[in-house]
């Protein structure tokens, strides 16, 4: 029953936002240069899955209290916020230099939460806190950087959900375990509507929701086992390899790197068959996600994580490659 409420109710919201974005022409993303879609399209799902999870915070916190009131304030202030960067740059196209002052608003604020409510279980307080404001703003943005093809980041986030729960279950986490069963329901409803050729994409706003909420994810289980920033490194270790490698190609280039570009390689991959691309990305996160599940148990995760970055570092310069050689 609970997880035929986050099933239906998504199907309704998604259906419901797209329908207000086609009547109303609001948050239309139509084609360009570097897209990838031929016909304008909504790019209002993030709002549906922000308004699932706000359903599921007021549920929980009237009914079933399964997740604790600090961890409850520490989601609703950083991703809410993020969610909330995002819309305003979906409806007016924010200034670079103005949404990254207020990432770094939301950031430092959430951080100044964290010190509030979770002080005495913190080690090394100082360099986790300079640790959560690189590794929030930096991360968000690399989620919506590789928000530019049908159901990758949707299907990313999908496979770190999935690892995130087993991991819950079994090392007895149950606190966030509620939670992230509904994300992801949520998250498959959303897939059907965004796997190509989408009806609906996530917006910055998605992106951003998305991004924020992975990084809490992350930064709470790290605390507890640092096993768990190795599981995140290789989950979304294609992202991490594909944006840091391209940025470092752009520098070195001497281009401007906050201008829009098409130069990801999951953008090459991707740009004449976007359905296929999208099948060997589910089938590779797939295979990633029932891999990294050997290791754990035998104390071999790091060495794990350096092959995969060097296989998809090489694929990379692979892929680079054999572009410019046409």
């Amino acid at each position: 029953m609970k997880l035929f409420i986050p099933f239906i109710l998504s199907f309704i919201l998604v259906k419901y936002v797209r329908s207000i974005s086609l009547a109303n022409n609001i948050f239309i993303d139509h084609p360009k240069d570097r897209g990838q879609h031929n016909k304008p399209k909504p790019r209002s799902g993030g709002i549906s899955i922000f308004l699932s999870v706000l359903f599921f915070f007021i549920f929980d916190f009237l009914f079933e209290k399964n997740m604790s009131i600090n961890l409850l304030v520490i989601f609703i202030s950083f991703s809410f916020s993020y969610f909330f960067i995002g819309l305003l740059d979906d409806f007016t196209n924010l200034n670079f230099k103005l949404k990254f002052f207020l990432q770094i608003i939301s950031s430092i604020s959430t951080i100044i939460l964290i010190q509030i409510l979770f002080n005495e279980e913190i080690k090394n307080l100082y360099f986790y806190f300079l640790f959560i404001f690189i590794f929030s703003i930096s991360f968000v943005n690399i989620n919506n950087f590789m928000d530019g093809t049908d159901s990758i980041v949707i299907t990313n986030f999908i496979f770190f959900l999935i690892n995130s729960i087993l991991y819950l279950y079994i090392f007895d986490l149950v606190d966030l375990t509620s939670f992230l069963i509904w994300l992801l329901v949520t998250s498959l409803v959303f897939l059907f509507y965004n796997f190509p050729p989408s009806k609906i994409f996530l917006g910055d706003a998605g992106s951003y929701f998305i991004g924020s909420i992975v990084v809490i994810v992350v930064c709470y289980l790290t605390i507890l086992d640092y096993k768990y920033f190795l599981i995140f490194l290789n989950i979304y270790s294609f992202f991490l390899v594909d944006t840091s490698l391209t940025l470092l190609r752009r520098l070195s280039n001497k281009e401007n790197i906050f201008k829009p570009h098409n130069q990801h390689i999951y953008q090459i991959l991707s740009l004449n068959n976007n359905t296929r691309f999208s099948i060997k990305y589910i089938l590779y996160m797939f295979i990633l996600s029932t891999i990294i599940w050997i290791p754990i148990f035998h104390e071999n995760i790091v060495i794990l994580t350096i092959i995969n970055y060097i296989l998809l570092s090489y694929f990379y310069l692979f892929v680079r490659k054999n572009e410019i050689s046409k």
